[in-house]
């Protein structure tokens, strides 16, 4: 499903992952692991927490445990370094805390941090996975020695808005416009205006998505599903309209879907329901 928890599936054995990505671009998400992102050519505009951030190249940022983002390259061969690593590496590190600004700009060299890792990861020798850990480790206490911290807050609008997804997810077949500004306990008007910032497409634009989603599963169990069925089953009230947003978000009717066709392109670190990786993303390397 769309803008749901992101379940990271290592390729390896450690608790460290790192990538490079052409052209990022992706949908709402959020994971338990963290990540640290530096921009080595380009333009990239990140939203955290309902916060914008322009990284341009050599500078960093730092995206921490659960926290709801997304990202767009804004230069054509835009081209982003990204470490993931399990929160637990540095959780006693941050005692509860965040980074009041996780914008880093390019001073704490997260370039040559990657680099260590790479021969680290790929040469794979004995502990090579407790000595990413400690390498991970080095740098953010470096980090909190210079960085200002605040304490984690526990009910925020963004917590409040990572269990509306939840619940769309799992409600998509009736939740309501007005089922879900009750909800975040906002104003229409509000609520329009900061689901949009957060999530960067309306509520309705959302949900359309993620009913679309389920009806293209339906449609491919080898139990044949009819398109009516598929349709009413994922919350559309008529075929019509159903059709009308199937081929909006496709560019296909339901009975010409090709076989293979996915609603967005796959790279990494998905499970089989979420895939927040859009077209014209592509991953250059991993370790």
């Amino acid at each position: 499903m769309l803008a749901k928890r992101e379940i990271w599936n290592r390729t390896n054995s450690s608790d460290v992952w790192i990538g490079k990505y052409l052209n990022s671009n992706n949908l709402p998400h959020w994971h338990s692991n963290c990540e640290l992102l530096t921009l080595e050519k380009g333009a990239l505009e990140v939203v955290c927490e309902n916060k914008t951030y322009f990284m341009e190249q050599n500078d960093s940022l730092f995206i921490d445990s659960e926290q709801i983002h997304y990202m767009q390259a804004k230069q054509q061969d835009t081209t982003l370094a990204v470490i993931i690593f399990d929160y637990e590496i540095i959780k006693k590190l941050f005692d509860g805390n965040v980074l009041v600004k996780p914008y880093l700009s390019d001073k704490y060299d997260a370039k040559s941090l990657y680099e260590s890792l790479k021969k680290e990861l790929s040469a794979k020798q004995a502990f090579y996975n407790e000595s990413a850990k400690i390498m991970i480790s080095k740098f953010f206490i470096d980090l909190l020695r210079k960085e200002k911290t605040e304490k984690r807050k526990e009910k925020t609008a963004v917590g409040q808005l990572r269990l509306l997804l939840n619940k769309i997810e799992s409600d998509f077949d009736t939740i309501t416009f007005s089922d879900a500004y009750r909800f975040m306990a906002m104003d229409e008007a509000y609520f329009c205006r900061y689901f949009k910032k957060a999530t960067n497409m309306s509520f309705t634009q959302y949900l359309n998505r993620i009913k679309i989603d389920n009806a293209i599963k339906l449609l491919r169990q080898e139990k044949k599903t009819s398109v009516t069925s598929a349709a009413f089953t994922s919350g559309f009230g008529s075929i019509r309209h159903f059709n009308k947003i199937f081929k909006e978000l496709t560019g296909f009717s339901p009975k010409q879907l090709p076989r293979d066709y996915v609603l967005n392109e796959c790279f990494l670190r998905i499970d089989s329901e979420f895939n927040p990786t859009l077209k014209g993303c592509s991953l250059l390397e991993q370790f």
